[in-house]
């Protein structure tokens, strides 16, 4: 009689942790994929269909999601001309940046936000290239553990995928961190 009610349990048993395995599968689809830039000590996190992409970029990381793309320029303080500050910085790469593009407008105004070890400064733009339109949301990240490091984010879409996902590009900007 003890070896069913043991063989009942065991089946029970099995079940139930075979039912904990499919959660476990769910969260692993769930699970966001990390880059990391070695040169300056930052690390991004991006959900599992991000991509690093294969095209030519001057980006320290550049990657894709198949309708979005996303690139990190890092950079150390010290290799600034002396005059530049780093917002000075921000200024003159989006003027160059946006010098190649046509019908230029600024979708929002710069704003700037602190959280959790970092301040974000993003400004949207759109503008038009080779035939198409694209909004520009580009970010410029410091980090409180280290003034001496920080980057510069530009992520570009056509206009409603970047309207669609703005607020998701955000939450991926948020999860950047100078882990040294």
């Amino acid at each position: 009689m003890n070896i069913k009610k043991n063989i009942i349990i065991m089946m029970i048993l099995m079940v139930f942790l075979s039912g904990c395995g499919i959660n476990t599968d769910v969260q692993d689809e769930r699970k966001d994929k990390e880059f990391y830039i070695e040169d300056y000590g930052i690390s991004l996190l991006v959900p599992k269909e991000w991509e690093e992409c294969e095209l030519e970029s001057e980006c320290d990381l550049y990657l894709t999601n198949g309708e979005s793309y996303l690139g990190v320029m890092a950079y150390y303080l010290i290799d600034l001309p002396k005059e530049y500050t780093i917002e000075r910085y921000y200024e003159i790469q989006n003027e160059n940046f946006l010098s190649r593009r046509e019908n230029v407008e600024i979708v929002e105004p710069q704003k700037t936000i602190s959280c959790e070890g970092k301040k974000i400064t993003t400004t949207m733009f759109s503008g038009e290239r080779d035939g198409g339109k694209s909004y520009y949301y580009i970010c410029l990240v410091t980090f409180d553990d280290n003034p001496d490091v920080f980057a510069y984010v530009l992520i570009s879409a056509i206009p409603s995928k970047m309207l669609k996902q703005q607020e998701d590009m955000l939450n991926i900007i948020k999860t950047m961190e100078y882990v040294g």
